[in-house]
């Protein structure tokens, strides 16, 4: 019983301190319609906008 207190009070002090900021972003993919690949890596410093837009 002690063994599994100590293990979720472990837990949450170990998630109560969060990654430091700003973390890297992870690879962005966006595959276009002629086959080629654009890639978030590719605009490293530069500002970049995504717009998701959702039509029925």
């Amino acid at each position: 019983m002690r063994r599994s207190f100590a293990l979720i009070v472990l837990g949450l002090v170990g998630s109560a301190f969060p990654q430091p900021v700003p973390r890297p972003s992870p690879e962005f993919v966006i595959n276009m319609t002629n086959g080629s690949q654009l890639l978030l890596s590719q605009y490293t410093g530069k500002v970049v906008l995504l717009a998701f837009l959702f039509t029925t």
